[in-house]
């Protein structure tokens, strides 16, 4: 799309046991024996990206997570436990037009937002975190 990237990414992943440990680490270990069993992840992610010039890029990066339990001894439970979203939104410089070398300047934001079940059930509790990143990037030659 001449300066524009868009990318998109789905992924669905269906575990026996928890190999990711986030729905472990909602549940108590003396209700799921240490590693939960049937857990399942739902997950959106999109990079969106956009040439503002020669030197300068912006670029935009969501995703959406969702945990389920499937495995939970309460059968009429909500099988949702967490929701998370993140938002991370980038600007980057690339001082020098043929080499691989580049600023950038960026917020990386993730919320994290259980269900009323996980709260209740669990004790569990939503959160955010957020920070702000500033650095440069450049590949190495290897001889």
């Amino acid at each position: 799309l001449k300066k524009w990237t868009i990318q998109y990414d789905f992924k669905y992943s269906k575990d026996d046991l928890d190999r990711t440990s986030v729905v472990s680490g909602i549940v108590p270990n003396n209700i799921s024996q240490n590693v939960a069993e049937d857990a399942r992840y739902i997950e959106h992610w999109t990079n969106i990206q956009h040439r503002l010039g020669e030197k300068f890029n912006l670029n935009v990066t969501g995703m959406i997570s969702n945990a389920f339990w499937d495995g939970n001894p309460n059968a009429n439970a909500d099988k949702k436990l967490r929701s998370s979203f993140g938002l991370v939104p980038m600007l980057e410089y690339y001082p020098i037009k043929n080499l691989n070398l580049k600023y950038f300047v960026g917020y990386v934001g993730r919320w994290f937002r259980h269900s009323d079940y996980a709260k209740s059930a669990f004790g569990a509790g939503d959160f955010n975190t957020s920070r702000i990143q500033v650095g440069l990037i450049t590949s190495m030659p290897v001889f």
